[in-house]
């Protein structure tokens, strides 16, 4: 007997409640001196069958150096307000 295998699944809910921010950087990921330009993300982290943590990190885009980041067992917005308030400690 076969076995589908899911290889992806979707986490991000696309009926926000809130207001997107206007894309300030229209894909243009360069900086001509470092902390002018920094972009984040947050990705979640298996461990094996136990559970799962949050890692979010900012990188500055002139040195592309991770310049700030914070890791949570839950996904929510102070995980990020860490990472940055890192980043810019570290500035």
């Amino acid at each position: 007997m076969s076995r589908v295998v899911t290889r992806f699944t979707v986490t991000t809910a696309s009926d926000y409640e809130h207001p997107i921010a206007d894309n300030v950087l229209r894909q243009d990921f360069t900086a001509q001196a470092p902390h002018q330009r920094s972009v984040g993300d947050t990705t979640e982290l298996r461990i094996g069958d136990q559970g799962k943590t949050y890692l979010a990190a900012i990188v500055d885009l002139f040195s592309r150096f991770v310049v700030g980041w914070a890791i949570s067992a839950v996904n929510v917005r102070h995980l990020i307000i860490n990472a940055l308030e890192m980043a810019l400690r570290r500035r």
